[in-house]
This record gives C-alpha cells, sequence and structure tokens, in this order.
C-alpha cells in the first residue's frame, strides 16, 4: 500500500510506502471501495476473495468465492462500502456466475448464475459492467436502494469481450476490449447501439479517463 497524499500537479514527492498486508495465496486483481475502506483481492489458486479494512490494514475475512474467481469490485448504493461483487469463470463454460456481497458482513446476497466465462468488471455510479467473455455480451448489474442487487441489462459487445470500461464524463459510453478480434467496441449506453469499433490488436485491457 503506497501513501499518494504528496503527489499531484506541483507535487514531485514519489508515492510513499505506507504498509503491506501478507495474504493466504497468490493474489490477481484488487479493487478499493468508493470510500477508501475496504480493500479487496481475488486469489484464484484457492478460490478466495481477501477482504481488508485500509486503516488500520488488517484482513477483515477470507470469503468463499467459488471455483476460479476472475475479478471484483465495489458497488455502492449509498454512503457506505456496498457491495463486493466477484466474477468466478467456473469448472465448465456454463459454471459462471457473478456473486454479491455484503462489503461489512461478508454475506453472500445475491448470485447470478449459468454464465459463460465471466471475467472483468466496470462500475459506474451504482452500476456495474460486466463482461461475459464466452456469451460475447455485457452484464449490467444495479444496487438497489434496498435489497440485492437486479440485472438490469444484457449488452451485444463484439466476439470474446475481456475487459470493459465505463466513461467518467457523463457521456454514458462504454469501452469494450474483444480479445478475439483486437479490436475495442465503443457502445452508447442510452441507445444499446455499437457507435465504433477500433483496430487494438493484442489488447487486453481498457481504462477510460475524464472527469467526473
Amino acid at each position: 500500500v503506497f501513501d499518494t497524499s504528496r503527489c499531484g500537479p506541483g507535487r514531485h514527492a514519489p508515492p510513499r510506502p505506507a504498509g503491506a498486508l501478507s495474504l493466504p495465496g497468490r493474489a490477481r486483481g484488487v479493487a478499493v471501495s468508493a470510500n477508501g475502506e475496504l480493500v479487496a483481492c481475488v486469489l484464484p489458486r484457492s478460490d478466495r476473495v481477501v477482504l481488508a479494512t485500509t486503516e488500520p490494514l488488517r484482513v477483515l475475512s477470507v470469503l468463499p468465492a467459488g471455483r476460479r474467481p476472475v475479478d471484483a469490485a465495489f458497488l455502492s448504493g449509498g454512503s457506505g462500502p456496498g457491495l463486493l461483487l466477484v466474477t468466478v469463470r467456473g469448472r465448465r463454460r456454463t459454471d459462471g456466475s457473478v456473486r454479491a456481497f455484503d462489503a461489512r458482513t461478508g454475506e453472500c446476497v445475491a448470485l447470478f448464475e449459468g454464465l459463460r466465462k465471466p471475467s472483468r468488471i466496470a462500475v459506474r455510479g451504482n452500476r456495474a459492467f460486466v463482461a461475459e467473455e464466452g456469451a460475447d455480451r455485457i452484464l449490467v448489474i444495479r444496487a438497489a436502494a434496498k435489497g440485492p442487487p437486479v440485472l438490469l441489462d444484457r449488452l451485444s459487445a463484439g466476439r470474446r469481450p475481456v475487459d470493459v470500461a465505463a466513461a467518467p464524463d457523463g457521456s454514458g459510453r462504454l469501452f469494450v476490449v474483444n480479445g478475439r478480434r483486437g479490436t475495442l467496441t465503443v457502445l452508447d449506453l442510452a441507445t444499446r447501439e455499437i457507435l465504433a469499433v477500433l483496430p487494438a490488436k493484442g489488447a487486453r485491457a481498457v481504462a477510460a479517463l475524464g472527469e467526473r
């Protein structure tokens, strides 16, 4: 963990190590809650997810995630850390799932099953976008004001979507990397239409920058 409080425009100090956390296995990905209180790490070899607090830096719980977890992201519908979403590949082609845990208690509050190779997750506001690689689509999951999250939509996203990013500038655009085609697909969330398909040979990840 690095302290970046002294980094920024006009500041030349490099980030400083602020602490380290020993994990019970090899980690693949990391996610931080919107309020900065929690951090999650995926442990694909042990089929678990570690949930930890940032102040102080300590393990809160180790959650059973299901067979072959891939990615994790926090989805907030209010002021707290909200939900922790985890994509799980499963043993067979149609064994994939997205699991939603209460970020404070670690309780699994929702399970979206029967998916084909769910992969990376992007979050914007109270919605999460999940790349379902084996089904050539993006799942849209929305946090509810009360109760568990809901599967809001399924968007066609070109062949083999492996990663996804949502524009933070309010334009309503979604960017999807297509691993098989080597392309970047741009979607309009309002119309559900594909706006553009750009060459991106070899790309495996995407990020969208802009003013919130």
